[in-house]
């Protein structure tokens, strides 16, 4: 009996779930087995999560942050572990585990600030996004970074569920988002947050020397 080659996916954020549920269907499993490894014990939903650290309404961030065991079918091999080393031919975790592979994945994704800084452990983000939206209620002013569609939904967002609080939404572009969309587009998103209430500084950006601390 021939040995399994191992498909090592490193990280289990949105491309790298996206790509092991692809995957599940195209592989024989008699010949190949799909290692995750990841050092969260959660899923991550981003979509939801924008909404769920401005409100617990509805409890989006529990059905936003999916634990990584469902997430996947359970021939996946999971090992909750930070990815050390990778050589040509393994993967060797924090745990001390090496993992030979034949194909390897990459879908580490992206570091976050703020509110989407989130811990390794799903119970320890819960309460993260408790503590960030106690922070959102007693704030006056929010100013958001970043005119794409994160920036614009978080801004939406705060503007709907604190009415009173002065939302800022500055973008370094003539216009929201990017060149991808068409100008009317993005002149109908810019009116849209306008009317909500959002005060847009279009053109301008923070510096690249700059060091923003709450409440600057």
């Amino acid at each position: 009996m021939s040995v399994k080659q191992n498909i090592v996916i490193v990280g289990s954020g949105g491309g790298g779930v996206v790509l092991v549920k692809a995957l599940q269907k195209q592989i024989n499993p008699e010949t190949h087995q799909l290692v995750v490894v990841e050092k969260r014990d959660y899923y991550a939903h981003w979509p939801g999560l924008v909404r769920g650290s401005v409100t617990s309404e509805g409890s989006i961030n529990e059905d936003s942050l999916i634990p990584v065991d469902r997430a996947f079918d359970p021939s996946v091999r999971l090992v909750r572990s930070a990815a050390k080393q990778i050589t040509s031919t393994e993967v060797i975790t924090e745990s001390g585990e090496h993992i030979a592979y034949s194909h390897l994945v990459l879908a580490t994704g992206s570091l976050w600030n703020g509110a989407l800084a989130l811990p390794d452990s799903r119970e320890q983000a819960l309460e993260h996004f408790k503590a960030f939206r106690k922070q959102l209620e007693a704030a006056k002013d929010v100013v958001i970074v970043g005119g794409g569609a994160v920036g614009i939904e978080y801004a939406g967002e705060l503007a709907h569920y604190y009415p009173n609080t002065k939302v800022t939404l500055v973008h370094s572009l003539p216009d929201l988002t990017n060149d991808t969309y068409p100008a009317k587009f993005r002149k109908s998103v810019l009116d849209g947050v306008t009317k909500l209430g959002v005060q847009v500084v279009l053109g301008d950006k923070l510096p690249t020397d700059s060091s923003p601390k709450d409440g600057h």
